[in-house]
Parts: structure tokens; C-alpha cells; sequence
């Protein structure tokens, strides 16, 4: 592992690939602080794809752990794929995740943001993508958020640190020994995703759910609530027979990923053509915004119908027990 900064690091890359692949990254004078790996190296797609894992049992993974290796090898020519791993939970081994959302040494979320900023500046994406589920899917959509255009897929997200009670009582205590947690989620740390994406966005967000799920009442509707507000989202939640709860099959996951990367209209309903062309999933509720501007009369009305009335069942009876 080789310690630099932010900004070599994406000079690096522009550059050409770098001779090692994980590195520890601090911002200017800073202590070496977040680990990254280079997964793929595609610079002639000029497509960078960033990836965020969720909980990590400590006893059988070892740390720095990065989600993605095989998300890198099926698109190794389609992007450039970068893991960022979780620096907290080297705190304690009892922490299965603590959002990207930083400790009294580590202020991830601000390295996170200022690597996307060296990226964007020495790169010049053609296609900023960022990928996660469940805890990884807090950074994903915050991060994403902060760059137009830029799309995020993110599987059965969970959209608020604070209303995580049990996951809290050990974050706090471990992350933020001297700080109140009025104080962290007050003045340190982005809590509530569902709040930024309700003031409006200009990214892409591409939601993929379990529609058995036990986080979607209370961590996923809302956000779909606010992202109803825009034009640029896909809401999809399906029933899987092999996957019941939290949790998500990767060949559908591995679908939109190459629908996004390969698309080259930019539009959310031609991309979701792209991904749901011969799927075996079956839907429980859709909920597909135009896209930036496509037709309506290229989406069959009666399928419209049907999308709203399941979807407004599902946000009626599940909202209430927010």
C-alpha cells in the first residue's frame, strides 16, 4: 500500500496506470487516512466507477476490505473501477460499518468528496458511476449528489445514520468518544440522505430493492419520496425466490451496471431497456421517471397505469410505519 495524496493519485491516473493498486490517500498536509484500490484500469473509456461496501464481519474478512473485484473483471474494459474502503472500522471489531461517515482522527466524508473533485478535475469523466447497497449506498448517494450527471446504482440503500439505534450505540461511542451524538450528527457528520436529495439533485439515481426488504418502509421510501420530487430516477423493486430480506442477486445488479456504461443516450428509460431485456426478476413495484425529457408516448400508458397504482399502494402502506 502506498501513502499519497489525493491529488497525485488522480494526476496518476490521468497520467497513466499506476504501479501499485492500493494506495492511502490524504487531502494537502493531512495524516495518510483513506484506502483505495484500483480494481480495472480502462482509460480509454474515460468512464471511472467508484464502489463502497457494506457491513464487514471483521472475524472472517480482513481489513481494508473493498467491494467490487468482480464487478471489475465482467467491465474491465468499460471502466476504470476504484474501491474505497471504510477507514473507521479499524476502530473496534465489533463495528460491522459505520457509513463512510468518518471518526474524531477521520473525516471520510470530506477525503471522499475531495477525491471526486481531483477526479473530476484531472479526468474529465465521460461517466462518473458510483455502486453500493445496504450501508455503502449512504456515501454512494452522497457523493453522487454533488456531481451533475453523474449516476448512482444503489441496492436496498439504508439513507439515515441516525435512525440506526443499534448500529449508533456502537458508531458514537467508538468513532466519537468525546463527542455527543448531538453533536455528531449536528455538526460532523451528513446524516439524513432523504433531506439532500428532498432540495433537489442533478444526478442520476438508479434504486434497486427487495421489495422484502425490512428497511424499505422506514430507510428506502422516503428517499423515493423526495427523489418523486425530480425527473431523474428509477425506483425498481422486485421479489426474488433466492433472495428473501436484505439482500440482492448480483446478474440484475450486473444488468443496470452494463446498461449504464453502455448507454450512450444519457436517458433513464432507455437505460432501463438496456437492463431489464430478458430479466427473470419479477417486479413488484415500478416507479421510472421520464428520463431528462423522453417521449411518453414511447412507454406503453397502460404500463404506466399499472406502475403508478402499484407504486402508490406500496407508499401508502408502507409509509405509515415510518
Amino acid at each position: 500500500m502506498i501513502a499519497d495524496t489525493i491529488q497525485n493519485f488522480a494526476v496518476m491516473l490521468a497520467k497513466g496506470r499506476p504501479d501499485e493498486e492500493e494506495f492511502l490517500l490524504a487531502s494537502g498536509n493531512e495524516s495518510f487516512q483513506l484506502p483505495v484500490k484500483i480494481l480495472s484500469y480502462a482509460p480509454q473509456s474515460r468512464n471511472i466507477v467508484l464502489t463502497f461496501h457494506g457491513a464487514v464481519d471483521q472475524q472472517v474478512r480482513p481489513i481494508p476490505f473493498y467491494f467490487g473485484e468482480k464487478i471489475a473483471a465482467r467491465f474491465s474494459s468499460n471502466a476504470t473501477v476504484i474501491a474505497i474502503a471504510d477507514p473507521s472500522i479499524r476502530l473496534a471489531k465489533t463495528l460491522l460499518y459505520t457509513w463512510y461517515a468518518g471518526d474524531h482522527e477521520v473525516r471520510t466524508q470530506q477525503l471522499i468528496g475531495s477525491l471526486c473533485d481531483e477526479l473530476q478535475r484531472h479526468i474529465e469523466p465521460k461517466k462518473f458511476v458510483f455502486l453500493a447497497g445496504s450501508s455503502g449506498a449512504h456515501p454512494a448517494l452522497l457523493h453522487s449528489h454533488a456531481i451533475e450527471n453523474s449516476y448512482c446504482i444503489v441496492v436496498n440503500p439504508l439513507t439515515k445514520i441516525s435512525a440506526q439505534r443499534i448500529h449508533i450505540d456502537r458508531y458514537r461511542p467508538q468513532c466519537w468518544p468525546k463527542i455527543s451524538e448531538q453533536d455528531v450528527f449536528g455538526k460532523l457528520v451528513f446524516d439524513d440522505i432523504t433531506d439532500l436529495y428532498a432540495s433537489g439533485y442533478r444526478n442520476k439515481v438508479i434504486v434497486l430493492q427487495n421489495c422484502f426488504d425490512t428497511y424499505l418502509g422506514p430507510q428506502v421510501l422516503p428517499l423515493v419520496t423526495a427523489l418523486a420530487a425530480g425527473d431523474q430516477f428509477v425506483f425498481l423493486s422486485e421479489f426474488f425466490s433466492t433472495h428473501i430480506g436484505h439482500t440482492y442477486p448480483a446478474e440484475p445488479y450486473d444488468r443496470w451496471i452494463g446498461a449504464v456504461l453502455s448507454d450512450r443516450s444519457g436517458n433513464l428509460v432507455e437505460i432501463s431497456k438496456l437492463a431489464t431485456r430478458g430479466g427473470g426478476s419479477k417486479p413488484a413495484s415500478v416507479v421510472a421517471a421520464n428520463g431528462g425529457g423522453a417521449s411518453k408516448q414511447s412507454v406503453d400508458s397502460a404500463a404506466i397505469a399499472l406502475a403508478d397504482r402499484l407504486a402508490a399502494d406500496v407508499l401508502s402502506s408502507r409509509l405509515e410505519v415510518i
